[in-house]
């Protein structure tokens, strides 16, 4: 028998559904706090695509290595976990900004590590925004988050009717 938290950890309506909390929350702070914004806005990101790992996981799909959804912030490392479609460049750069803004941007003036910082500007630069340079920056706004939040949110929910656990409409079927 495994324990409440594990099933916790193990269901991808969890995820789903603190996914969409998130969402909503970061559309709620979009014009008023832009590091909430920013920090709630990544938060869906990690969580939906958090959400296709677990669904993909519980309807039994073979994800290599992955047996469990991983416990981490690393947004473009768990979009390509889940097996989600490649973004544009403009889009990657985004998933990599939400995993800066989870780890360290955030929440803390600078990263515990210098490498850490070094190595997050670099890949920041490498997708063509920057967090210190002055540059014109890649937005993270509210059409860029939806946009790719729906994308994951699209897979998620065709995962789900494919395994008869949800009806097209998105509604949840009973199991």
């Amino acid at each position: 028998m495994i324990s409440f938290y594990e099933r916790r950890r193990r269901d991808p309506l969890y995820f789903q559904f603190g996914a969409a909390n998130a969402l909503r929350a970061a559309r709620l702070l979009e014009d008023s706090v832009l590091d909430a914004f920013r920090r709630e806005a990544s938060l869906s990101l990690e969580l939906i695509t958090k959400a296709v790992i677990a669904q993909r996981l519980q309807v039994g799909e073979d994800l290599g290595t992955i047996t469990k959804v991983p416990v981490s912030h690393n947004v473009p490392k768990l979009w390509t976990e889940a097996r989600l479609p490649a973004l544009s460049p403009d889009d990657h750069g985004r998933l990599i900004q939400a995993r800066v803004y989870l780890m360290w941007a955030g929440r803390y003036p600078a990263p515990n590590r210098d490498e850490d910082g070094e190595r997050d500007e670099a890949d920041l630069l490498e997708h063509g925004t920057s967090l210190f340079r002055t540059r014109t920056p890649r937005t993270f706004n509210w059409d860029d988050v939806e946009r790719i939040y729906s994308t994951a949110n699209h897979y998620f929910i065709e995962i789900r009717i494919a395994h008869g656990l949800s009806r097209p409409d998105g509604s949840i079927v009973i199991v």
